[in-house]
């Protein structure tokens, strides 16, 4: 595919900008928090800036003795991701940072779905920052600053990361060497988000799950509601971990409301594209446009839901009750 090892970030240039101006002027901060949905380049610009902080490329960051990643571990018994970042993590964290950096530059922390400190190890995250060295710098990177402890927060510059044009999108990934109509499809079905629009046009898995939704929903318009329910008994097949269920469906959520969106746009008159809704699915779909972006809403709302511990079941029960 030929694609570059140097690569610039796809969108938030004002924000790229200004941190630019900001290492040139040697006033960098202690503590960044990049707020934003997930795939819409937190990562991405957060290692941009420790790029040039630590005087490497990206690509090169995951082997710097100073620069420290730290996100949700897998269970070592499930193989599956904890619930939480936990204290031991941030035990080590500040363990590492206490060590004398290479060539006495920075030391670069990322702190990865930061909403998933508790109270404990955010605590903990809370005494590094206040005992931390001038040239350490902390990036929260989460979906929610209102989830971070409030004294974390307040020790962080807050940036939200907008949602980039698909036309951007797509642009940076022809930059990349993908193929025009790969490029074009992945930006199409990304929703502003440039992480997974990359992921649809370079992850065939990626591109395949999209395709299993698809053919989901063209199994379940028009059925009976217990055909319905058999279409998406799949969903919660791991009994034991609901947790797993719940984050499953969260992100299958996000494929549907992808979905419909599509089927949203072709309803009101923009044209279908290859990738997103299939006219067999089109065809079958005969609500509205008000009554399509209800059923979006819904999507939104199920998230919310999921999120809150409600059962993942009863959240894909009462979608499937509103969906003709």
């Amino acid at each position: 595919m030929g694609i570059s090892k140097v690569m610039s970030i796809i969108g938030h240039e004002k924000i790229i900008s200004y941190f630019d101006r900001v290492i040139s002027a040697d006033n960098v901060a202690q503590a960044y928090c990049f707020v934003g949905p997930d795939e819409a380049g937190k990562n991405a610009v957060a290692n941009y800036i420790a790029g040039k902080l630590l005087r490497t490329i990206a690509d090169r960051l995951k082997t710097h003795p100073d620069y420290i990643v730290v996100q949700r571990e897998e269970d070592e018994k499930t193989g599956k991701l904890k619930k939480d970042i936990t204290v031991k993590q941030a035990r080590d964290l500040r363990e590492r940072l206490q060590r004398k950096s290479w060539m006495n530059g920075y030391k670069i922390a990322v702190i990865d779905e930061a909403e998933k400190l508790n109270e404990e190890s955010g605590n903990a995250l809370l005494k590094i920052l206040e005992d931390a060295g001038p040239k350490t710098v902390f990036f929260l990177l989460t979906t929610d600053d209102n989830a971070l402890l409030p004294t974390v927060r307040s020790r962080s510059q807050i940036f939200y990361l907008a949602l980039t044009p698909v036309d951007k999108i797509a642009k940076g990934l022809l930059e990349r060497g993908i193929d025009p109509k790969v490029a074009n499809e992945a930006a199409n079905l990304s929703w502003g988000r440039p992480g997974r629009a990359l992921r649809l046009a370079m992850d065939a898995e990626a591109k395949e799950e999209y395709n299993n939704e698809l053919s989901r929903w063209e199994n379940i318009i028009g059925q009976p509601f217990h055909v319905k329910l058999k279409e998406v008994e799949d969903l919660f097949k791991d009994k034991e971990d609901t947790g797993r269920v719940r984050e499953a469906l969260i992100e299958k959520l996000g494929i549907w409301m992808m979905i419909w969106r599509e089927i949203l746009l072709a309803r009101i008159g923009v044209p279908r594209r290859r990738l997103t809704a299939s006219n067999a699915l089109g065809d079958k779909i005969t609500s509205r446009p008000f009554e399509i972006a209800g059923i979006i809403e819904k999507f939104k709302q199920a998230r919310v839901l999921a999120r809150q511990n409600i059962n993942p079941r009863l959240v894909v029960e009462n979608i499937l009750i509103s969906v003709i």
